[in-house]
């Protein structure tokens, strides 16, 4: 059983990133919700690689780099 053509348009959307300059913030709607999309700078990449969380004996190592 696959989803309906109309389900499948509302689960989807398309931004072009090309368009967001850097150290800027948009905020899209998806399914009604917001998405916060950040294209960051240099520094605050760097600053992310560096951080690193621990939450109940688990580390995690947050990535800075765009996917």
């Amino acid at each position: 059983m696959s989803a309906s053509a109309d389900v499948l348009a509302q689960a989807k959307v398309e931004v072009d990133l090309s368009t967001i300059p850097e150290g800027k913030n948009v905020i899209i709607k998806w399914r009604g919700k917001p998405v916060f999309i950040r294209h960051r700078t240099e520094d605050e990449i760097h600053e992310a690689e560096s951080v690193k969380y621990v939450h109940q004996g688990i580390v995690l190592y947050l990535s800075g780099k765009p996917y």
